[in-house]
C-alpha cells in the first residue's frame, strides 16, 4: 500500500494538475464547465467501477487480504488514465480553427 501511494499519489496529482493547467482559453465558458463536469463524472464512475471490480474479483480467500491494496491501484491507474483520455479528448474538441 505504501509503494501504491508513493508511486501513484505523485502521478494521479501530474494528471490533476494536466487536466486542470491544460484548459483551453478561447472554448465557451459554458460548454467548457459542462465538459469539466462530465469528465469528472466519467472519472469517478470509472475509478468506483475499477474498485468494485477488483473487489468482486478477489474475494476468494487466498486474495480476500489483499483487495485493498489492488484496489488502490486499479483506482489509482484509472484515475490517471482517464484524466488524461479526457484532457486529449478536451484539447481536439475545444480546439481553436487554425488561421
Amino acid at each position: 500500500m505504501i509503494a501504491v501511494s508513493a508511486l501513484l499519489l505523485p502521478l494521479m496529482l501530474g494528471a490533476f494538475l494536466i487536466f486542470k493547467g491544460f484548459q483551453p482559453r478561447s472554448a465557451p465558458s459554458g460548454r467548457l464547465r459542462t465538459f469539466n463536469a462530465c469528465a469528472w463524472l466519467g472519472t469517478l464512475l470509472a475509478v468506483v467501477g475499477a474498485v468494485l471490480l477488483v473487489w468482486n474479483g478477489s474475494m476468494r480467500p487466498v486474495d480476500h487480504n489483499w483487495w485493498l491494496v489492488a484496489a488502490a491501484f486499479f483506482g489509482a491507474v484509472t484515475f490517471i488514465l482517464s484524466m488524461l483520455a479526457a484532457t486529449v479528448v478536451r484539447h481536439f474538441v475545444f480546439r481553436s480553427p487554425r488561421a
